[in-house]
């Protein structure tokens, strides 16, 4: 009985998994209008909650003319602006788990544009498999944050483009994290 209640709960957690990525793989349009270049996320973060602050840079190259950008995020995320091509952008909206950034100007085919969206609060993702986790892990009796490698839980805690057809060329990851005696080890992971 044990053994049938972990596979159904495991196979129900793929089943909710993949639904939930399917959305966003499938995706309308939008996604065509642009290709995703690279991503700069410079957050603050620590190991007691999912509290996080900080910027996403995105850079894009637009593959049809528009005058709208459209990135996949968490809606439970606060947005504190928007800039485009350094210019303050007021003009932005959630529609269901989507950030809808309308334009000043079309933007040409062709042409490379810099999108940064600042944000900040706890990120909540309602989900089996959670892309963003704070827990106190027994073995090390340290509190830690950790995230998930899948794509399909990006947008929890940061603005992308969630289509596994386009994938960003490069990126950066700047985690600014409370003073205390941590060290960050050569493989990234953070040791007290």
């Amino acid at each position: 009985m044990i053994r049938f209640l972990c596979v159904f709960l495991f196979c129900s957690g793929l089943s909710i998994s993949a639904r939930t990525q399917d959305k966003y793989v499938s995706g309308p349009d939008w996604h065509k209008t642009y290709d995703v270049k690279f991503y700069f996320l410079n957050l603050d973060v620590n190991d007691t909650s999912t509290y996080i602050k900080g910027n996403t840079v995105v850079k894009v190259e637009i593959k049809e003319q528009t005058d709208s950008l459209v990135f996949d995020f968490n809606p439970s995320l606060i947005i504190d602006s928007v800039f485009v091509n350094s210019e303050k952008n007021a003009s932005y909206e959630f529609q269901s788990e989507l950030l809808v950034i309308t334009l000043q100007n079309k933007m040409p085919v062709s042409s490379f544009q810099e999108v940064i969206i600042y944000y900040h609060g706890n990120v909540s993702t309602n989900v089996f498999f959670s892309s963003f986790t704070n827990e106190y892990e027994s073995n090390w009796k340290i509190p830690v944050t950790w995230t998930l490698s899948e794509p399909f839980g990006a947008r929890y805690w940061f603005p992308c483009k969630q289509q596994l057809t386009d994938k960003a060329d490069s990126c950066w990851v700047f985690l600014t994290i409370p003073r205390v005696e941590k060290q960050v080890q050569s493989d990234c992971s953070l040791i007290r």
